[in-house]
């Protein structure tokens, strides 16, 4: 998909991470940062790895291509991350869509 959109030369790319990527014992609630602080949790830790290497392959064609894309990682709805500005998942695809701030 993401060499499609280089190759087409797509506006804008969005791409959609998981929860699962975070590792096993990641605090609550979670913050971006903690995404590279372990292994994920064995029994989703393949699904969870492949997300991350899309992250890290949409990075390096953001480096190398100039492809615009967005990693959007979607976060477990129980957590009062949803309710922080940062993180409302529907406002924030439509504003990276737009290239506007999320408020």
């Amino acid at each position: 998909m993401i060499e499609a959109a280089r190759r087409h030369r797509v506006e804008k790319t969005i791409v959609v991470g998981t929860i699962c990527s975070y590792p096993k014992f990641t605090p609550i609630p979670f913050n971006e940062d903690n995404l590279w602080d372990g292994y994920p949790e064995e029994t989703n830790a393949p699904y969870g790895i492949a997300k991350k290497a899309l992250l890290v392959m949409c990075q390096a064609y953001r480096q190398q291509y100039g492809l615009n894309s967005i990693f959007l990682n979607l976060l477990d709805a129980r957590q009062s991350l949803w309710s922080s500005r940062q993180f409302r998942s529907s406002k924030f695809a439509r504003n990276s869509c737009l290239d506007t701030k999320v408020r």
